[in-house]
């Protein structure tokens, strides 16, 4: 249901969103759903201990790291997000926002119409062959409402120019937020929420044009061993090395997103099996080719490689049994030994 602000309601909620995002970019907190909720309300002030929670923090220099603001949402925020529902409710606000800011600019612009109006009614007059004492009434009435006009416009040039921005402020940061949603932090890779919105488009285009597509699914090999031997601040950066990998292997038309954990997705546009499998090997080999070694303990992390399964979008096919498809062709790669394609 729209909402409907008066004026002074619209303008405490646009500065409301105006200082959440770039204070979360002050604390370096990443702009995702969760925290956004928590700073959303926080910038509210609606919840005195959340407040309270984070001014201690403030004081005694706490850094926000994911384990305080996962601490901070489930303790201050009454539901968890699930399904993008809260991410929405908040895009939602902010259109609400910008569509109250465009009926305040129309109701401003609409002053001219007052004027317009006077001018008629001096032109009607004026074809009556008025005498004198009526032109000097008509004279005058029409430099009243022209300086009246004027005076108006000054006033409306400014609110317009000041309204203009807000509205350009509230769309950048909705679309920070949507991006910043969507994207894995430790990658810079679409995230699986991404992923899902990604794909049910792409199927939608393989229904109108029949253009082939593939899907990859890779899992790094032996991640939990590596992460239990060097740590999660190591195991963190070959997360990141993957993704940049798979990145530089693919072009710029398809999609590749963190899954989940060690796992990653790549779709393949107007490719078949065939290609697919090759693409495929390139990622794996290009992987496995480079000898990682780690300056923070200084030695060398030997070679990462990846399992990859391949499968092609069939007609009339589910995304879901699509991914399963993938999924049991990278457990048979993983089951004949690992660093290997199955299609």
């Amino acid at each position: 249901m729209k909402q409907n602000y008066n004026r002074s309601e619209l303008e405490s909620s646009v500065q409301v969103f105006k200082n959440t995002v770039p204070m979360m970019r002050n604390h370096g907190i990443p702009l995702t759903p969760e925290n956004y909720a928590i700073w959303y309300t926080y910038n509210q002030g609606t919840v005195t201990p959340l407040n309270q929670a984070i001014k201690n923090n403030l004081a005694n220099g706490i850094e926000f790291s994911k384990q305080i603001n996962k601490s901070l949402h489930q303790e201050y925020i009454e539901s968890p997000l699930q399904d993008n529902d809260k991410l929405e409710g908040y895009q939602q606000e902010t259109k609400n926002l910008i569509e109250a800011l465009l009926q305040e600019i129309a109701l401003l612009s609409g002053g001219s119409d007052t004027y317009l109006s006077s001018m008629e009614t001096c032109e009607k007059q004026l074809s009556n062959n008025p005498d004198v004492s009526q032109l000097t009434q008509i004279l005058g009435n029409v430099v009243i409402q022209t300086k009246q006009m004027n005076e108006k416009n000054r006033g409306l040039i400014e609110k317009l120019q000041s309204m203009e921005g807000e509205v350009e402020s509230l769309r950048n940061g909705v679309e920070i937020l949507t991006l910043e949603a969507t994207t894995d932090e430790l990658t810079g890779l679409v995230n699986r929420r991404g992923f899902e919105k990604k794909i049910k488009k792409i199927q939608q285009v393989y229904k109108e044009t029949k253009q082939p597509y593939s899907l990859l699914l890779l899992d790094i090999d032996h991640f939990k061993k590596f992460n239990d031997s060097y740590g999660h601040a190591i195991g963190d950066k070959v997360l990141a090395y993957v993704g940049d990998t798979i990145k530089s292997q693919i072009e710029e038309v398809d999609i590749a997103a963190r899954f989940g954990g060690e796992e990653f997705v790549v779709v393949l546009a107007n490719t078949g099996s065939a290609d697919a499998v090759g693409i495929a090997n390139k990622i794996r080999v290009a992987i496995s080719n480079r000898n990682l070694r780690s300056k923070m303990v200084n030695e060398s992390l030997g070679n990462i490689t990846v399992s990859i399964g391949v499968a092609t979008l069939a007609l009339d096919e589910e995304i879901n049994a699509l991914i399963d498809r993938a999924d049991i062709a990278m457990y048979r790669a993983k089951t004949n030994g690992r660093n290997q394609v199955c299609g």
